[in-house]
């Protein structure tokens, strides 16, 4: 069957099932989703193989969507223990928690 549309499913603990992937796979699904928000490395590499090793016996391609989770700021500590709210970017909202000097952990690169 030659279609343009594509067919996307998301890969968890459910599909780790015996038969769920391949019949999904066989079902027409093109692409396969990885949440890394959830899960081990271990379980995400052992998704990525079995949808390889399918590809491979049936001579496909499925391609595998790696969904990463987004930049964060994440505050660990309130001056008097609240905070106001403002509509601001991210850019100023990282350049007064540098100026403030308040505990943050924030991801590489999220600027």
């Amino acid at each position: 069957m030659n279609r343009r549309t594509k067919i996307l499913a998301t890969l968890g603990p459910s599909t780790d099932e015996p038969g769920v992937l391949k019949g999904i796979l066989d079902a027409g699904v093109n692409v396969v989703r990885i949440n890394f928000s959830h899960g081990e490395e271990k379980e995400h590499l052992s998704r990525v193989m079995a949808v390889r090793n399918y590809a491979k016996e049936n001579d496909t391609y499925i391609g595998i969507l790696m969904d990463l989770q987004g930049p964060k700021i994440r505050i660990s500590a309130f001056k008097n223990d609240k905070v106001e709210l403002e509509n601001l970017s991210a850019q100023s909202v990282y350049q007064k928690l540098l100026m403030q000097k308040t505990p943050y952990q924030m991801y590489e690169r999220m600027l």
